[in-house]
Parts: C-alpha cells; structure tokens; sequence
C-alpha cells in the first residue's frame, strides 16, 4: 500500500479465478482469515482507493489464457498510469502480464509506474515477518531496448530509440536519480542522437558525410559501453551488434564506405536509397578514378555533369552501336571505359534507368512492379540481385584505377 500514500484515489483491478476468490479474496474464506476484501475496505472508506474485482478462468489451456489476455487489455485505458502487483500470480501469469502489459503500452501508450513483488519468504529467522517489496519495474527497461534495438537494426530507423531514451532519461530526473544513473543515461541519449543523425543521413542519401556520421556514432557506442553499470550490463550483446553493423561505414575509403551504405540500405528494405547510392557512388568513383580531388566531386555543374556525359556516351555507344565499327575519341574516357570495363559501364546504364523510374516514382508507358526493383538489387530466393555484380565490378574498377591518394 506503499504507493497509496499521498495520492488521490486510485482505481485497483483485482483478477481473480474462482479459487482464488474463495481462497484469498472474500472476507470470510474456507481458511477462516481476513481475506483482501476485508483489508481494502478501510481503505476503500477513506476513500484512498476504488476496487473492481474482474473473473478471470483458472485453467490452462490455450483458449484460457488468451481469455485472461483479453481480460486485462480490456481494463487497461489509453494514457493510463500502471501499478502491477504479481505477488501472488500463478504458474504462467506474471510472464502474461508482462506481455500484455507490454502489448498494451504499445496500443493504448500506458505508462509502466511500478511492477512489484512481495518477497514472501526471503526474511531472516528471528525477523519480524514483514515481506520486503521487490521493484521489477527495471525489466520494462530492458523489454524496451530489446524492442528499440531490434527496430533500429533492422529498419535503421533510430528515431524510436531516441526519442525513448530521452523521455527516460527526463523521467529518471524526476525521479531524483543518482548522479551515475544519470550520466549513463546521458551518455545512451548521446548514442540514440549519433544513431539517428547516421539513419537520417542514409535515408536522405547524403553520401559524403554518412562516414562520419557513422564515425561519431561508433565513438559514442564505444564510449557508453565502457561506462555500463551492472544492471546494464545484457544490453552490451545489443550494443556489440549495433556497432559492428555501422562498423563498414565509416572505411576510411570513400567507395568502401559507400559500398557499406548501399549495403545497409539493402539490407534493411530502403530499396530507392540503395539504386540512388550506387548510381551515384560509380560516378563518384570515375571522378575520383580521373584524378579530381573528394571536395571537386561535389562540384555538379563542372565536375560531375562532365564526367557523367562522357560516361553516358560509352553507355550510349554500347547500347546502339556495339556491333558496329563506331570510331571512339582516342585517350578518351569514354574509350577507356568501352575497351576495359564494357560489363561495368552496361550494367551501370541499366542501373540509371531503374533509378530514374524509380526517382519518378514509377510515372512511365513501362510501369515495372515494386518487386522488380527489389529482385535486382536484393538477395531473392538465396540469390543475389544483379546488382551484386555491379557492385563486384566497382569494386575491381575501382582498385584497378584508384589514385594512390586512397
């Protein structure tokens, strides 16, 4: 009754099976003690407390136990705030009420105040036999960066982990949290804020600065790792995983690192971000291959866009006249790329007309389905898109020509 004290009248949802009732509930029951009906009513006089008593089945067949399910989601509002008392749940019900009140902070946005267990039998000989109250509420903590983790790795998507650690760690605050509760949290929140500035730079394909996003985000897991209290202590395995899967991104090769990011956005189904990725990471490897400088890459208008048309003339060349004796530029790119790298340069056409249908969200006399896009790119059926060759030939292009600058 602990948390009854200095609060307005709360509303207590008592589940109970028939034997329980019998056993424990009513006042006058077959063991002839007090039972909690008979305690709460004083309370339920002053007026601190409001009792419901709900019926749930004692058996334990499946049908059984999705009906207690449906029971305690049923007495469960949106924004409600949740004291649970497992003290004496049965056989499979505190693992029930765990999933169901997890389901429910999903669906409905309830907020976990507490999960208690009185510790019946843990007192000393000689003790006064008081239970000591067990908080179990830190395992709503680690159901959340399961959830949390598991979504950022394999979506990508770190806004939910953010924004999660930041309300905890505000909650925490208000709770009047140790100084070294705090500081972890603040370094978790650091984390999520590295993690989701690297997602928003994949999914907005912003090529030249995701190495360094990835980089600070790297830092910052290595960084919380080393400072994790006990009780954090599971959640390394989670943050091992999530570095290494970022650990390709931040290659100190500009088309390694890009190749990471392509790879990344594949992996996790942004199929238009991968087809962007890689049109752009071959040009940027040509470029780069020509002799022009990272910063210069950037230049669109004088770098870029000239580079490119020399790559679309060799594109253009094989796809119209590659049976035929056309005369090529000599010592020019478009020779050099025709005379060396004629797989590479074809499939990077037929790369750039998938993006462009892609980019323009399918408005074309050949709509292709979704499925097309994913098939040439990802793995289906155990087997790699086609693009997995593509990606194969920049590699090679691309430790065939590269300056020694990288």
């Amino acid at each position: 009754m602990e948390i009854l004290s200095g609060q307005e009248p709360i509303e207590a949802v008592i589940f109970l099976t028939t034997q329980a009732r019998e056993s424990n509930w009513e006042k006058e029951n077959k063991w002839c003690y007090l039972g909690l009906a008979g305690e709460l009513e004083n309370l339920e006089k002053e007026k601190r407390i409001l009792v419901q008593t709900v019926d749930i089945p004692g058996s334990q067949d499946q049908g059984s136990i999705w009906e207690v399910f449906r029971q305690i989601l049923d007495h469960l509002d949106e924004e409600d705030e949740v004291y649970f008392d497992i003290t004496h749940s049965f056989r499979y019900q505190p693992m029930l009420a765990l999933l169901v009140l997890h389901f429910a902070r999903v669906i409905r946005n309830i907020h976990i105040r507490g999960i208690y267990y009185g510790n019946i039998e843990a007192k000393r000989p000689g003790e006064v036999p008081i239970a000591p109250v067990n908080d179990l509420s830190s395992f709503v903590d680690v159901q959340d960066w399961i959830t949390n983790v598991y979504a950022y790795l394999h979506t990508g998507r770190a806004e939910p982990l953010y924004q999660w650690l930041y309300t905890a760690k505000n909650r925490q605050l208000k709770q009047g949290a140790s100084p070294d509760q705090l500081a972890t949290m603040e370094s978790a929140v650091k984390v999520a804020k590295a993690l989701k500035e690297l997602s928003l730079s994949l999914e907005t394909n912003r090529g030249p600065i995701i190495p360094g996003k990835a980089k600070q985000a790297r830092k910052k897991l290595q960084q919380v790792q080393d400072h994790l209290p006990h009780p954090f202590q599971p959640i390394q395995i989670l943050l091992d995983t999530m570095e290494s899967q970022i650990q390709g991104l931040d290659h100190q090769d500009p088309i390694e690192s890009g190749i990471s990011a392509v790879t990344w956005c594949i992996e996790r189904g942004l199929i238009q971000q991968a087809y962007t990725m890689l049109d752009e990471l071959v040009l940027t490897a040509i470029c780069l291959a020509e002799g022009y400088r990272f910063e210069e890459v950037k230049d669109y208008e004088n770098v870029r866009s000239k580079v490119g048309q020399q790559v679309n003339d060799a594109i253009q060349w094989l796809k119209e006249k590659k049976d035929s004796s056309m005369e090529k530029d000599d010592h020019s790119l478009k020779e050099y790329l025709i005379d060396n790298y004629r797989g590479f340069i074809q499939l990077y056409g037929e790369l750039k007309l998938d993006r462009n249908d892609l980019n323009h969200a399918g408005w074309r006399k050949d709509l292709k389905k979704p499925e097309y896009f994913a098939r040439k790119i990802a793995f289906h059926n155990k087997q790699p898109g086609k693009y997995a060759n593509l990606i194969k030939e920049l590699r090679r292009y691309w430790q065939e020509n590269k300056p020694e600058a990288f």
